[in-house]
């Protein structure tokens, strides 16, 4: 059990996590003679370090499939129980409970005509988790099968996928949502950018309607406006469902939801959500839990609204100011570096968080069951993960932001960094070898608690 729960920690699983550890011992047991071969040991280590991830991603799924089949509603992150529907909610921690989306009910219309059905709006107006709880509304109500696509796979192998549950008696329901939030453990080595659409997921789109056309079983694929503009005409026959989440009572619902403060909080609250265009669902979702935290005390959350002008990324560096770090330039100074990694890198996994801001200086007892270091250790939705990465690159491009205390504590850490090596200005990189002796350094921790 103490295996398991430390390869978690690292990022992985019990097995990747011994290869992990076994592959550094070969290294660290060879000949070092010059500069240039340590060099080459490092870049190895980095690679290596990436085949690791890339394999655990790959047993995450059935042997050779490209797909995932939910066959319960847990799966899809949705829980039924004591009368109510909770969903793992936008914030990417505990448990939510949904509140019911006006766009439901024609949803779950689209989808009993077993076709392909295109939910379709802006970014951030709660698509996904829409999605999820109308999937296992059907999982429940109609035995059906939940058939995730979610990397390369063909017609052929796809249709086989629908013919094996079709023979069990059982319906299949294909999903495809290019959009859906990552959460962490996910490559925490690879860059967090939010790259164009790339054609793989152009192609997946056309796969999934050409199965649900031909074999005549439903599907849904959950899109933003932009993408589905520039796919309408490939996906072939299909009906759609636009998601707007311009409605008040839905909003005020949300805000209840996350802050559990009462009607008339949440409703001026929503209201200043209400005049965003996008992201109001995740708005109302950031309102909610800041307004929790605040205690109910609405005006911060309200005047923050009212600042970001409907830009939502700018509302959520607000959030992350006062919320996660709770307004305090003590506290922020702790996490500084971190979240400048974070926004450059991608997350980190929270034992090698610990040991960089350890290593930086910070107190053991400050970062321990951190809150904070578990937060930026997720994946979340992306424009979140965008106004991470605006504050992590505003201290290197010298592009001010707001608030102006998160901006000078950002480069208090960025200059912290530099100054002790872990990162490299001209390539806005980590230095991959002092990482590694990080690495090397928490590891030789853990593998003596391990023979104990």
């Amino acid at each position: 059990a103490f295996l398991d729960q430390l390869a978690l920690e690292w990022g992985m699983d019990a097995e990747s996590f011994t290869a992990f550890v076994e592959n550094l011992a070969l290294l660290k047991s060879g000949p070092i003679a010059t500069e240039d071969d340590l060099e080459e040991l490092r870049k190895e280590l980095a690679e290596r370090l990436k085949e690791v991830y890339r394999e655990l991603e790959g047993r995450l799924a059935p042997l050779g499939a490209a797909v995932d089949m939910y066959r319960v509603p847990e799966r899809l992150g949705v829980y039924f129980g004591d009368g109510e529907i909770y969903v793992r909610n936008v914030l990417a921690r505990k448990r939510a409970v949904y509140v019911e989306h006006p766009a439901e009910k024609a949803l779950a219309e689209r989808l009993s005509l077993r076709q392909l059905v295109v939910v379709h709006g802006p970014k951030g107006e709660g698509k996904s988790v829409l999605t999820r709880v109308a999937l296992a509304k059907k999982i429940i109500g109609d035995r059906a099968v939940v058939v995730e696509v979610r990397e390369k796979v063909d017609v052929d192998t796809l249709v086989e996928r629908v013919d094996t549950i079709r023979e069990t008696g059982r319906e299949p329901v294909l999903y495809f949502d290019p959009s859906k939030p990552r959460h962490y453990p996910r490559r925490p080595w690879e860059g967090a950018r939010h790259m164009p659409h790339s054609a793989e997921e152009l192609a997946l789109l056309e796969v999934v309607g050409a199965v649900a056309h031909d074999e005549g079983v439903a599907g849904v694929v959950v899109l933003s406006d932009d993408l589905y503009a520039l796919v309408r005409d490939r996906l072939g026959a299909h009906v759609a469902v636009e998601v707007r989440s311009d409605d008040a009572r839905f909003l005020q619902a949300l805000v209840e939801s996350y802050s559990g403060c009462p009607g008339e909080v949440a409703a001026e609250v929503a209201r200043e959500v209400g005049k965003y265009g996008d992201n109001r669902a995740l708005a109302a979702a950031l309102a909610g839990d800041w307004l929790k935290r605040e205690g109910c005390r609405r005006e911060a959350v309200a005047e923050a609204l009212r600042r970001a002008e409907g830009r939502a990324v700018d509302f959520a560096l607000d959030y992350i100011w006062y919320a996660v770090l709770g307004g305090s330039r003590v506290r922020a100074n702790v996490y500084a570096p971190l979240i400048v990694l974070r926004g450059l890198e991608g997350p980190i996994p929270v034992k090698l968080a610990k040991r960089i801001l350890i290593d930086l200086g910070k107190s053991s007892d400050e970062v321990k069951g951190s809150e904070v270091v578990g937060w930026f250790a997720k994946w979340h939705h992306s424009t979140l993960e965008k106004a991470i990465e605006k504050a992590a690159l505003s201290p290197v491009n010298r592009e001010k932001i707001e608030p102006e205390e998160l901006y000078q504590t950002l480069v208090d850490g960025f200059n912290e960094l530099k100054k002790r090596g872990l990162i490299e200005k001209k390539e806005k990189a980590i230095d991959s070898g002092r990482i590694i002796d990080l690495i090397r350094s928490g590891l030789a921790d853990d593998m003596s608690q391990l023979s104990e």
